[in-house]
């Protein structure tokens, strides 16, 4: 998984974009072979109904917290990232590049793969916390160029090398966060329904929430 997400971030050629999502799926096929089932990889039958109804709370309450965000001047301006400047692009973005290609493949892999195999070797608890540590830390290259891309944290940071290191290591904390709360879903729920529903939420909403900020904040 790290190798493809170097080589999806720092290759250029066609179809590089996908191969996170490719190891992704490779990953679960090699786990499943291996002898997780796939109620440890939270893509059983069971758990559809509850992971579902976790789903719509969650996405319709990230829909209220984006618009009320949007919607105030001083919290706008957080939501201004620049690569959703176009209401377009961040629909496309929101709607196929964010949940197959950043969605589906980290929550098949970390709330999946990884914390099924955990939950095999140590306690929930432990294989929570690890595969949250790991969250975080994949996140390290995709979050070298956080505060220039974002109007609300260069006001705050600035862009300076410190700037960037600040962009990180906040990413790097946030996420790791995420995971811990994407891995508690994942077990609460006993399905991956819910930590994808609140990943792509997150991602894909503030995709759209962005585009909107731009378009009403100028």
């Amino acid at each position: 998984m790290l190798t493809a997400q170097m080589c999806a971030h720092f290759l250029h050629f066609p179809g590089v974009e996908w191969l996170v999502t490719v190891a992704a799926v490779v990953a679960v096929s090699i786990a499943l072979a291996a002898g997780l089932t796939h109620e440890d990889l939270g893509l059983g039958r069971a758990g559809l109904r509850s992971g579902g109804r976790y789903a719509l709370v969650i996405v319709l309450a990230v829909v209220v917290v984006v618009v009320v965000g949007v919607a105030i001047p001083p919290t706008r301006e957080l939501f201004q990232n620049d690569a959703y400047r176009d209401l377009g692009h961040a629909l496309l973005a929101a709607f196929v590049v964010i949940p197959f290609q950043t969605v589906l493949p980290e929550e098949l892999f970390f709330r999946g793969v990884l914390f099924g195999s955990l939950r095999r070797l140590t306690t929930p608890t432990r294989a929570l916390l690890i595969q949250a540590v790991l969250f975080g830390c994949w996140h390290v290259v995709t979050s070298l160029g956080l505060t220039a891309g974002n109007a609300g944290l260069s006001d705050l940071f600035g862009q300076t090398v410190f700037a960037q290191v600040i962009g990180v290591v906040v990413a790097v904390a946030v996420t790791a966060a995420a995971g811990v709360l994407l891995g508690w879903l994942r077990v609460r729920s006993d399905s991956l329904l819910a930590p994808i529903a609140l990943h792509w939420a997150a991602n894909g909403i503030g995709a759209v929430g962005a585009a909107l900020a731009w378009r009403f904040g100028g």
